[in-house]
C-alpha cells in the first residue's frame, strides 16, 4: 500500500475551532468519495493538522491526480516508512530513497522528531546532509529553495520519508461555502470564473443561454462537464440550458441600438434569478471584467446588477485578458475555449458606456417580457453526471 500525508490549506486552519473542524471533515469526506471511485481499498484518515491517505500501489498516480485537483488541499507528500536504530542506518535509507533524484541537483534536509529521541533535529540534519554530500551525487546544499527537499519525520524506531511532493489547489473544501450558479458561454472567462468559485469551496452549477443552436450547446456541455469532473466531482450539480433565441429577437426589434448590450445582460440576470432560487443558490457568477467591452464599464455593471436581488460574483473583475487565458491554459479549459465559435447575439454600432437609469426603464417598459418568462419555463435541467454519459 502507498501512503500520502495531506496538508490542509492554511486559511482553513485560521478559522474558529468549530469551523476548522467542519472544513477539515468536509475535505476528508470529499476525498473519501473521490478516492473510492478510484479504488475501493483507498482509505482516508483525518487528524487535526493533516489527512492520511492510503491506496494500493497500482492506483498511486490516479490518487496523486485527485489530491492535486481537490479544493482544500494545500500540499501532499508520498510517505515511505523505514525502521531505524542509528543515524548511519537512517543515512542508508535516505540514500536509497533519494539517491537517484539527488544527482546533479541541490538538496536540503529537514527533520522533525518526536520527544524523547537521543538526537536533536539539527544534529540529524547536519549528519544526513554531510553523508549525502559525500556521495558526490548532489550539486550543493540549499536550505532555502532546494531542488530536492529531503523531509523526514522521526519516531522511536521508525522514520517517515517524504519522497514525492505535490501541490494542491488550495482554497476551501467544496461544499463548505454554499452554492452558486455560474453563467457559462464556453469561453475563457466563464470557465476561469467557474473554476475560481469551485476552488473557493462553492458548489457551482452551470447556466447556459443558448444563442447558437445545438452545436453551441454540445460544446458548452462538454466544457462544463470537464470542469466539474476534474475539480468538483465530489458534489453533483445541474447543467441548465435556456433557449434564448426568441429573447434576442425581441431585443433586436424593441431595444435601442446603444442599449442592447446592457439590456441583454440584464435579461440574463433576470432569467437566472428564478433558476438560482430553484437550485438554492444565493449568488450568480459571471466572467465579466471591468472595461473589457462597452457593457462592462462600472456604470453599466451597476445598471446590470439592479436586474437581480441576488449577489453577483465576478471573480475576474480586475484581471487582464492575457492572465485569464493563461489561467484557462493552466486548468485545462483553454483547448475548449480555443475551439468555441464566437456567438454575438446583439452587436451595437454605438453602445453606451454609461446607461441612463431613466432611459433603461423606458426601454424595459416597452419590452415584451413574456418571451423571457417563456424561455425560463422552457429551460432544461440536466444532472452533470448525465453529460458524461452523452
Amino acid at each position: 500500500m502507498q501512503e500520502f500525508e495531506v496538508k490542509y490549506y492554511p486559511e482553513m486552519l485560521l478559522k474558529s475551532r468549530s469551523v476548522r473542524r467542519y472544513c477539515c471533515q468536509r475535505l476528508g469526506w470529499n476525498l473519501e468519495k473521490l478516492l473510492k471511485a478510484v479504488h475501493p481499498d483507498c482509505r482516508v484518515q483525518r487528524e487535526w493538522a493533516r489527512l492520511w491517505v492510503t491506496c494500493p500501489e497500482v492506483v498511486k498516480e490516479a490518487v496523486w491526480e485527485v489530491l492535486s485537483t481537490t479544493p482544500g488541499v494545500d500540499q501532499f507528500s508520498r510517505i515511505e516508512r523505514r525502521p531505524w536504530n542509528d543515524l548511519d542506518e537512517l543515512a542508508g535509507h535516505a540514500l536509497e530513497l533519494y539517491g537517484e533524484a539527488l544527482e546533479g541537483r541541490s538538496f536540503g534536509v529537514r527533520v522533525k522528531r518526536e520527544k524523547g529521541l537521543p538526537f536533536r533535529s539539527g544534529e540529524v540534519e547536519r549528519f544526513l546532509g554531510a553523508k549525502l554530500l559525500e556521495t558526490g551525487l548532489p550539486s550543493k546544499v540549499d536550505l532555502t529553495r532546494p531542488e530536492v527537499p529531503v523531509r523526514i519525520r522521526l519516531t522511536a524506531g521508525e522514520a517517515w520519508f517524504h519522497v514525492d511532493h505535490g501541490k494542491g489547489l488550495g482554497g476551501f473544501a467544496l461544499g463548505t461555502q454554499g452554492a452558486c450558479l455560474s453563467l457559462v458561454s464556453g469561453g475563457y472567462d466563464s470557465s476561469v470564473a467557474s473554476f475560481s468559485t469551485i476552488r473557493r469551496g462553492l458548489v457551482t452549477h452551470f447556466l447556459f443561454f443558448n444563442l447558437g443552436g445545438a452545436a453551441h450547446e454540445r460544446a458548452v456541455r462538454r466544457h462544463a462537464h470537464y470542469l466539474w469532473r476534474r475539480y468538483g466531482a465530489s458534489h453533483p450539480v445541474q447543467f441548465v440550458s435556456v433557449p434564448f433565441e426568441e429573447v434576442v429577437g425581441a431585443i433586436l426589434e424593441k431595444v435601442s441600438d446603444g442599449y442592447m448590450g446592457v439590456f441583454i445582460k440584464r435579461c440574463f440576470l433576470k432569467a437566472a434569478t428564478p433558476i438560482a432560487r430553484r437550485l438554492k443558490c444565493p449568488a450568480l457568477v459571471t466572467g465579466e471584467a471591468v472595461a473589457q467591452v462597452a457593457s462592462q464599464t462600472l456604470v453599466n455593471l451597476q445598471a446590470i446588477d439592479t436586474a437581480t436581488d441576488l449577489l453577483v460574483i465576478r471573480p475576474l473583475v480586475t484581471m487582464d485578458k492575457r492572465v485569464v487565458i493563461q489561467q484557462a491554459d493552466a486548468i485545462g479549459t483553454r483547448a475548449f475555449a480555443d475551439r468555441m465559435p464566437e456567438y454575438c447575439a446583439v452587436i451595437s454600432k454605438s453602445p453606451t458606456i454609461a446607461a441612463d437609469p431613466e432611459k433603461l426603464a423606458a426601454e424595459e417598459a416597452d419590452f415584451p417580457w413574456e418571451v423571457l418568462e417563456r424561455a425560463v419555463e422552457q429551460a432544461t435541467y440536466t444532472p452533470i453526471t448525465e453529460l458524461g454519459e452523452e
